[in-house]
């Protein structure tokens, strides 16, 4: 088994068990970009975690910690795979107070360190294997039987910063996922 076969599967177990510890959600999405956004298409995986809920800042916004782990693929004839594994401050906004809500919408921001398995993936190039991982979208929880699932779109972005050359961003521009949210 190569080595960026075995690092996702460890980052899943330790996932598997901080998630069940603190016992707060997971999800599991689909993203693609077109082939007309960076000259190449690119789709893959997403798994994420809320790992750690911290006390919330007001009535609608909640600060999180989360982990993720993508697999993406471009259609490229080169560097064709990339996983990426990153660790974030994620701020949920609330339309309303979402205690007592069926349906909560929210808006969603995450920024934290990831880490890329290559330098390259499809026609883009990134100076360092160490980066920053950016996600915006929406999406809602929504209670169905007194358990709470959500869905989202959002968008994932991949960048040093400018902080080593070159710096061309990796973008996964559409990016579905459905979770469910315990404890």
């Amino acid at each position: 088994m190569k080595i960026n076969k075995v690092v996702p599967f460890i980052f899943f177990i330790l996932f598997c068990q901080n998630v069940f510890a603190w016992q707060h959600g997971i999800s599991l999405g689909y993203g693609f970009a077109p082939a007309n956004v960076q000259g190449y298409g690119n789709n893959g995986f997403f798994f994420n975690a809320k790992l750690h809920k911290f006390k919330p800042l007001d009535r609608t916004l909640f600060l999180t910690l989360d982990g993720s782990w993508g697999h993406w693929q471009a259609t490229t004839a080169q560097h064709k795979n990339l996983d990426t594994l990153a660790l974030a401050a994620a701020f949920r906004a609330y339309f309303t107070s979402p205690k007592k809500q069926r349906f909560k919408p929210y808006l969603l921001l995450s920024v934290g360190p990831a880490y890329l398995s290559s330098k390259q993936f499809g026609l883009v190039k990134q100076g360092s294997h160490c980066v920053c991982q950016i996600t915006f979208g929406a999406g809602s929880e929504v209670v169905i039987n007194q358990r709470e699932f959500e869905i989202n779109l959002r968008f994932v972005h991949y960048c040093n910063g400018g902080l080593a050359k070159p710096n061309e961003s990796i973008n996964i521009l559409y990016v579905v996922s459905v979770g469910y949210l315990f404890g």
